[in-house]
């Protein structure tokens, strides 16, 4: 008999329809298009500046010569998801080569609410090759204030003291410690409401980025580094 009310009682579960209720804030927005026609419009516009930045990267590639050879070929990649700590995102990975123990990427973010970001991240063989000149690349980092990857989970992006700290904060000591990890991340952000500057940010922090990998794929010895193209490839 009691099996038989508990099999009762399952079903209702099941059969009973279920019954939601939303806040007033929750039933404006419901009702109202305009806020997701909004942001349909700005996803197309971070599409179009990160297409942008694509371009420029790649035309500035290929001018480079002290980069690893599979960098030249490398393809970019702009996708979106809707849920980094619950907030969408847009992403623009290029260049970028992802395998299992080797990474090289350099990764464009746009993160609703928050900011707009770039950061550099190696791994395995390409991380070795980079860290030759530790005292410069601090220097380096400290001077065009970088935040530094502290975190033992390298897909991490929110800058939050438990995964990026200021460059100007480490000693060399801390950050050789740091170097000692299975990745290396460097990164910068501006606020959204920055965005009307996001194409000059991420121009010029992606050049810093070539300069910071300059000064330790040469292993301390700078070479001269050509002028920035004008833009032209498609994505």
């Amino acid at each position: 008999m009691k099996l038989f009310l508990h099999l009762l009682t399952f079903l209702s579960l099941i059969i009973m329809p279920a019954k939601i209720q939303f806040s007033q804030q929750e039933k404006d927005l419901v009702t109202d298009s305009r806020w997701i026609l909004t942001k349909q419009e700005i996803t197309k516009k971070i599409y179009e500046l990160f297409g942008e930045i694509y371009k420029f990267q790649k035309e500035r590639i290929q001018e480079i010569p002290f980069l690893p050879s599979s960098l030249f070929a490398a393809s970019g990649k702009i996708y979106k998801g809707e849920n980094y700590l619950d907030l969408p995102y847009i992403i623009l990975d290029h260049p970028a080569i992802f395998k299992k123990n080797d990474l090289f990427v350099v990764r464009n973010m746009f993160w609703w609410g928050n900011f707009i970001s770039i950061t550099l991240h190696l791994s395995g063989k390409h991380l070795l090759e980079f860290a030759k000149s530790k005292l410069q690349l601090l220097e380096y980092l400290q001077q065009k204030d970088f935040f530094i990857c502290v975190n033992n989970k390298q897909w991490e992006h929110h800058f939050e003291n438990d995964n990026y700290i200021n460059a100007k904060l480490f000693s060399l000591s801390q950050f050789e410690k740091v170097m000692e990890k299975e990745f290396f991340k460097a990164a910068k952000k501006i606020s959204i409401t920055q965005v009307e500057n996001a194409f000059d940010f991420l121009t010029k922090s992606f050049e810093e980025i070539i300069e910071m990998i300059n000064i330790n794929y040469q292993a301390g010895e700078k070479v001269l580094l050509p002028v920035s193209p004008t833009t032209g490839s498609d994505l």
